[in-house]
């Protein structure tokens, strides 16, 4: 039997959608700004691709160009761009960056001082101990800049989504009896040749719960299937019929066919290629 609703009942919004993404909208919460900067991490993970490749370009360049404005200033105050005229001789004095003329190659040598190319054409001088000092910052900013975006592109490549599309769940979750008894059922199956292990499964029901005097919305029952019960862990070389048998303490006993509800469906399991943990969630 499937669940269905009638046409003339306003269908309430999935708490998840289809494909497995959480359709919940956080309003009201305090200081998130705040919270989201002190996961600062975690936050860019999330974040679209589009805005990750924006945030890297621009903040390698935002350093470079950075660090090369004190260089340029350290210069300009050291005299680096005056000649002096003494006995009818022109003096150039001793620069803090070498070869460094303008504001164009003195931000080549803070590009080539951050990335560890040096060229050598271009070079602090020893006569600036600024300069020295703002080589020393720029090599330990430029590492932990470079260490920082490059784990947030790591960590983003990694994720597991890719690989949770490879799960599949039937269309249809149905209601059936047997000699046993009534069971919910539903049907999973991967069809990546690169199998899932140590995989379990758990499912939550979102319905109202009816009480004396009130009404609870979107109040979750977790349940487990059968298959649980006498193996904590399944296997997905094949297709497999997930069955909840229903019992008075389950959520569907005595259903009524126009009953609102949500079954979220949530398989976790570990990638064997990769060794990734995985989760694949599934309403009905």
């Amino acid at each position: 039997m499937r669940i269905t609703e009638r046409k003339s009942q306003i269908p309430r919004p999935r708490l998840v959608d289809k494909n497995g993404n959480l359709n919940v909208t956080q309003i009201g919460v305090r200081r998130r700004a705040k919270s989201y900067a002190m996961d600062i991490f975690l936050t860019l993970v999330d974040t679209k691709w589009r805005y990750i490749f924006l945030i890297f370009v621009s903040g390698f360049l935002l350093s470079w160009v950075v660090f090369a404005c004190f260089y340029y200033c350290f210069s300009q105050l050291h005299g680096d761009f005056d000649n002096f005229i003494a006995n009818n001789k022109t003096i150039v004095p001793v620069p803090c960056v070498e070869n460094g003329v303008d504001f164009t190659t003195i931000l080549l040598f803070s590009f080539e001082t951050q990335t560890t190319i040096g060229y050598g054409s271009r070079y602090v001088r020893d006569v600036c101990i600024a300069s020295i000092i703002s080589v020393m910052l720029q090599s330990i900013c430029g590492a932990v800049l470079q260490a920082f975006l490059t784990g947030i592109i790591l960590t983003k490549v990694q994720k597991p989504k890719r690989r949770a599309q490879t799960i599949l769940f039937s269309k249809i979750a149905c209601i059936s009896t047997t000699d046993s008894g009534q069971y919910f059922s539903i049907r999973v199956g991967d069809i990546q040749k690169s199998p899932m292990v140590d995989i379990s499964v758990r499912a939550i029901c979102v319905m109202d719960k009816r009480t004396t005097g009130s009404t609870e919305s979107k109040f979750c029952y977790e349940f487990q299937f059968a298959r649980m019960k006498k193996h904590e862990k399944i296997h997905l070389f094949w297709p497999v019929t997930l069955c909840h048998r229903i019992t008075p303490e389950s959520p569907f006993w005595q259903l009524e066919q126009t009953t609102n509800l949500e079954v979220i469906v949530i398989l976790e399991g570990t990638s064997e290629s990769s060794g990734l943990p995985d989760t694949r969630t599934k309403t009905a």
